[in-house]
């Protein structure tokens, strides 16, 4: 993440057409591939090409133009650079968390053919696509499980040999048994087999659906490099993997050793292949996972609606806030100096920021501001730049996401046991032609982002301006140096004399007035950022 790449480099990249001067894409990826801003999706709320109620491939690849349209100029579209997509694969189950087939796409979203036509039509637009890799378990109904349970309700046979003597192979002929961490004592976290009679049980740490894989066994493994190398061929770019902690219950190290093999098997298929962890967890465990290898863990000490971001912009403590970007990013570096950050706000299973943020636009921008200009690959949840709410049951932080209040094209049905779905006071159509809206916002703010290099991959130091409310610190990133500056209170300040040799880049105004530098001045109304880059 911190490593220099020349002045030369960036201009040979420009000279070769890397980053199109007319139409400026992104600055970012054109240094390292694997750096992206990313946009999560629920395949099934998203938006619907077929007209059956459930969002599909076709529909996202038919959106295209809303999540990146080649051109940063645009006010139509996110001009995010990386797709996150939500499990995908068939499942019993409408969050598709627990996978029947890891070689297929889920019927209701398409065909695997659907999944290669998008990832091709993303790759035009300089878009990355990562999918939800999910191995800590399958679902009961997967045939690797059903048949070794079949086994063990067989028993075992004489035969010591390779042949079995039962029709249905036994327990000791049937390779799927020890794909599965099966026992005779009952324990916690592990579910009875039926038909056994209480003689065997299986760790289920989730739920009985989601029977745990045994990880140590070089046939799982085998069979995980050939199900990496299979999506990677037919053209994702990298997974997100799903309840990396859970790999091995209560045992970090074994969870680090598998992250790293894993991450070692799939850049030794494809080199620059992105790895994003699930690390639902504290820090220093995250930093720990980091050892690793894997490129990015998510952030979650400072997302979540109770983590360090939200929590900051709502009691407007900018200066601490500053000060734990600065040592997290410290710490993170220590640990991997590739390692890529990956903050958010909120994601499906959490309730929506919105909601946290009191259903303040200025609140909900200024958050907005604060992570995306954070370094790393910042995730945006569908639906959050639209100011989106849903909370309690997972099905509400699921639901459909709102194109437009007058158009219903391409609407898709909510998750079915959703409890409370409320309606957004404007959709995508009416945000656009709000230049004030929350949509027009995250559009400005990753424009700025994707244009400054040194935002991204710069080292973190922060600044004490006088001011508890002001988040601010400079991103420095080889010659060049940014300084990032956030007024989360509600009254204006005029920082003195901080900014020597600054100019103002961008002033970005969550609710009254933009940001000015008047000679070394800087005056931030309430809620605004500035960004400057030193001249």
């Amino acid at each position: 993440m911190k490593r220099i790449i020349s002045a030369v480099i960036l201009i040979s990249l420009l000279l070769c057409g890397c980053v199109q001067a007319s139409a400026p894409t992104d600055a970012v990826a054109a240094i390292d591939p694997r750096v992206r801003t990313y946009y999560e999706i629920f395949v099934a709320s998203f938006y619907d090409s077929d007209g059956d109620g459930v969002g599909d491939l076709k529909g996202i690849e038919e959106k295209l133009d809303y999540l990146n349209d080649k051109n940063l100029n645009s006010n139509g579209s996110l001009h995010v650079t990386g797709l996150w997509l939500m499990p995908i694969m068939p499942s019993p189950t409408y969050h598709k968390y627990d996978v029947t087939d890891y070689y297929s796409v889920d019927e209701e979203y398409g065909s695997l053919a659907d999944f290669e036509s998008l990832c091709a039509a993303c790759r035009e637009r300089g878009v990355s696509v990562i999918i939800d890799l999910v191995l800590n378990h399958t679902s009961s109904e997967h045939e690797w499980f059903k048949s070794a349970c079949s086994s063990l309700r067989a028993g075992e046979c004489e035969n010591d040999g390779d042949d079995c003597a039962f029709s249905t192979p036994c327990a000791k002929h049937n390779d799927y048994v020890g794909y599965y961490n099966f026992s005779n004592v009952n324990q916690g976290g592990y579910t009875a087999v039926s038909g056994t009679n209480g003689g065997w049980y299986y760790e289920s740490r989730f739920w009985s659906g989601m029977p745990d894989l045994n990880l140590d066994n070089p046939s799982v493994r085998a069979e995980i490099e050939k199900i990496v190398e299979f999506w990677l061929e037919k053209g994702a770019d990298g997974f997100r993997l799903d309840a990396v902690t859970s790999y091995y219950t209560g045992s970090n190290e074994g969870n680090t050793e598998f992250l790293a093999w894993l991450t070692d098997t799939a850049k030794g298929i494809k080199r620059d292949a992105y790895l994003v962890a699930e690390t639902w967890t504290d820090s220093s465990t995250i930093l720990s996972l980091y050892e690793s290898g894997v490129d990015s863990c998510f952030n979650f000490p400072f997302s979540q609606n109770d983590g360090s971001i939200i929590s900051a912009v709502n009691t407007q403590s900018g200066s601490a806030l500053a000060k734990s970007i600065e040592r997290w990013n410290a710490a993170l570096s220590f640990e991997n100096p590739d390692a890529i950050d990956a903050p958010f706000l909120t994601n499906h299973d959490n309730g929506r920021s919105a909601g946290a943020l009191k259903r303040d636009l200025a609140l909900e921008k200024q958050a907005a501001a604060v992570y995306l200009l954070m370094p790393g690959n910042p995730f945006i949840y569908y639906g959050e730049e639209i100011g989106m709410t849903g909370s309690g049951k997972d099905e509400n932080k699921r639901a459909s996401f709102t194109w437009s209040l007058s158009d219903d094209t391409g609407l898709t049905l909510s998750p079915k046991d959703a409890d409370r779905v409320e309606t957004v006071s404007a959709g995508v159509a009416e945000q656009l032609a709000d230049k004030n809206s929350l949509l027009r916002f995250y559009i400005e703010v990753i424009r700025v982002r994707n244009s400054l290099p040194a935002v991204v991959f710069g080292e973190v130091a922060a600044l004490d301006t006088g001011f508890d409310t002001v988040c601010a610190y400079t991103s420095s990133y080889g010659e060049s140096t940014v300084a990032v500056v956030h007024n989360l209170g509600d009254e204006a300040v005029e920082i003195p004399s901080t900014f020597e040799g600054y100019s103002l880049y961008a002033g970005l105004s969550c609710g009254e007035g933009k940001p000015r530098l008047s000679k070394e001045n800087l005056y931030l109304p309430p809620n605004s950022t500035a960004v400057l880059e030193k001249r």
